[in-house]
């Protein structure tokens, strides 16, 4: 595994929700209410870096969730400089994970429809704050236009191994995402605020030790040799 140099992504941060390590960021207070401007970390890989099979591995943990539904991404893929909901308004496309008050999920955005998922995972069941070991993959040999998929583990060894996975709402063992089309990406966000506009709401915690699987990226696919 390699893990990505945070301080080498690029920090927006106009009202200091995020303090950044090589492998850690930590938000503070994070939140998508009316007026909080857009607050992210950003890699730009260049054009159709991202394409294929792809895995990212990421540690997370929400510390804290105050109000109700904060609205934030999690490694969101996207191919133009801009939030989520300007992404949605502007009809492009996105494949990301995203925190929705007490609940986690994945959602494909292609030209501007929603393709979401039903089911998601409680993150703080009980209000127990725990540590998660994530798992967010693409594999697009399963479906017309492949297939995304989410895990949770409560061990890094549970995650190496496959086994243990934490279950869904729904009592799956992850989150399974039909995709509607074969989009290639550019930027990926560590994370960013979705600006949908709110009541006051905000959420602390860190995410850390991202893995994007550079080893197995050799950058953009030439088209005559993609199926």
């Amino acid at each position: 595994m390699a893990i990505e140099n945070l301080t080498t992504f690029t920090e927006v941060d106009t009202n200091s929700r995020l303090a950044i390590t090589s492998s850690r960021v930590t938000f503070t207070n994070i939140t998508d209410e009316t007026g909080e401007p857009w607050t992210y970390l950003m890699k730009d890989k260049g054009a159709d870096y991202f394409n294929g099979d792809f895995t990212f591995y990421i540690d997370i943990e929400m510390a804290d969730r105050q109000n109700t539904n904060p609205a934030i991404d999690i490694c969101r893929l996207g191919n133009d400089l801009e939030d989520y909901i300007a992404a949605y308004n502007n009809s492009h496309s996105c494949l990301m994970g995203y925190i929705y008050g007490n609940f986690f999920s994945i959602l494909e955005l292609y030209g501007g429809t929603e393709y979401g998922n039903v089911d998601s995972f409680n993150y703080n069941p009980g209000g127990v704050i725990t540590h998660y070991y994530m798992k967010l993959w693409r594999d697009e040999s399963v479906g017309t236009y492949g297939t995304y998929y989410c895990k949770l583990f409560l061990t890094a060894a549970d995650r190496i191994a496959d086994t243990n996975p934490v279950l869904t709402a729904a009592s799956a063992t992850q989150l399974t995402s039909t995709l509607h089309a074969n989009v290639d990406f550019r930027y990926l966000w560590v994370i960013g605020n979705q600006l949908r506009g709110s009541a006051p709401l905000a959420l602390n915690g860190y995410f850390e030790n991202l893995d994007i699987g550079e080893n197995n990226l050799i950058g953009p696919m030439p088209s005559f040799l993609r199926t």
